[in-house]
């Protein structure tokens, strides 16, 4: 399965930080260097669970591999590797040198090889058949993607393409756009392009090259074939809906994506289509728009993002509006929420500190030293800082779910 490279964090915020230092850089440089910690920071809270629910998400997939079957199971780790990681641009000669492995690996007598096999055919067989169809039409090697559906037909037969496409919608995406292209159908391509793009979306930016591969991909395709209203709009979307994605994108991310954008702006040329002067089609300035420093777009995405989630500070209660932001561990998270210093109100039920607490209902949400952030978990209470009755100030955690903010 793809694997996300090693964060050397050390060496990695040492680098940063000489840079900060370096009194030979200009200020941009040093901006730059700024804008990267906490990117890197934010990044690095992210990937990990991302990855975690990645590898759930492929592992519900498997077939239920035995001890004696470990051997077996390299190949269906192998074949949604090419698919959901960069390999995804060789996908026709990577599933033809699995499958000829897997040919040498296959023993017809054996009866596990067989479910096995059958397996794979159910999720594999329909993307398997169309790349059959293009290797052959290159003269490309396609032995192995022969012998697989030749042995494994009835399998492949049987699958049904809306019981695909609630399995597994990206296979269902790419087996249309191999389809698309068997067929030189160009609007069935775009369509299908898009839908694979906002699939691997999904992931992004755990599976960063396939995504970017893609994305790159439609924009050329874009600019070379013609595109209906619908399909140009489809298109479109994908870039308003990218900002969402500033707030948990590396520096050198953002950069790549920055990159890989202009290039095809300046190169490609997508928006010269003729479809995006059309009545009906949004505005290109959504794309345009990435011409912009990345820097500004970073920041005007992060805003955005921030605000729609404070709009709900009052409609939720707390517990559920903390769970829309990462886990808070200092002062400029909660200020980031709109929770710092903000009062608050406490259930009866919290009867803590009573005869100590002057009162319990002129709380506000913070702390005061010699107290600080890393004593309290805030995944499951928040600090209040409370006046005593002796006129000294009390920092306390109080469960989130006792907690109301005050109006």
């Amino acid at each position: 399965m793809p694997m996300i490279d090693d964060v050397d964090a050390k060496t990695w915020f040492a680098e940063a930080f000489k840079l900060t230092q370096d009194e030979e850089i200009d200020d941009d440089q040093k901006a730059r260097a700024t804008l990267e910690m906490p990117l890197q920071i934010r990044y690095i809270r992210h990937i990990d669970a991302q990855a975690k629910e990645f590898r759930q998400f492929i592992q519900s997939k498997y077939y239920p591999y035995s001890e004696e079957e470990q051997e077996a199971m390299q190949y269906e780790g192998l074949l949604f590797k090419t698919i959901y990681a960069e390999e995804m641009k060789y996908i026709p000669d990577y599933f033809e040198q699995i499958l000829s492995h897997f040919k040498d690996f296959y023993d017809e007598n054996n009866t596990s090889h067989q479910k096995i096999g059958a397996h794979l055919a159910r999720r594999f067989g329909l993307l398997a058949n169309s790349l059959y169809v293009i290797q052959k039409a290159m003269e490309e090697k396609h032995e192995g993607l022969e012998w697989f559906l030749q042995t494994f037909l009835e399998e492949i037969k049987s699958v049904d393409g809306d019981d695909l496409l609630n399995d597994d919608m990206l296979i269902f995406f790419l087996v249309n756009t191999y389809a698309s292209i068997i067929h030189e159908e160009d609007e069935s391509y775009i369509a299908s392009l898009i839908d694979v793009t906002k699939e691997l979306m999904k992931y992004y930016p755990f599976n960063s090259k396939a995504f970017l591969y893609v994305l790159d991909e439609l924009m050329k395709s874009i600019a070379l074939k013609e595109v209906s209203i619908k399909n140009a709009n489809a298109f479109l979307e994908i870039f308003e809906a990218l900002p969402r994605f500033y707030e948990i994108l590396s520096y050198e991310q953002v950069m790549a994506l920055k990159a890989m954008i202009g290039n095809n702006l300046a190169n490609s040329k997508p928006l010269d289509n003729q479809v995006f002067e059309q009545e009906g089609v949004k505005s290109k300035m959504i794309l345009l728009n990435y011409l912009v420093d990345m820097e500004d777009l970073y920041y005007e995405g992060l805003k955005k993002e921030r605000e729609a989630k404070r709009a709900k500070r009052y409609a939720l209660f707390l517990a559920e509006y903390v769970k829309l932001f990462d886990i808070f561990t200092d002062q400029a998270d909660l200020e980031a929420a709109g929770l710092w210093e903000h009062p608050v109100i406490i259930d009866p039920k919290w009867e803590k500190y009573d005869g100590i607490i002057k009162e319990k209902s002129a709380g506000v949400i913070g702390w005061r030293a010699p107290v600080s952030a890393d004593i309290f978990d805030m995944s499951v209470e928040i600090p209040v800082v409370f006046e005593k009755t002796n006129g000294e100030y009390l920092s306390v955690g109080v469960p989130l779910e006792l907690v109301e903010l005050k109006r």
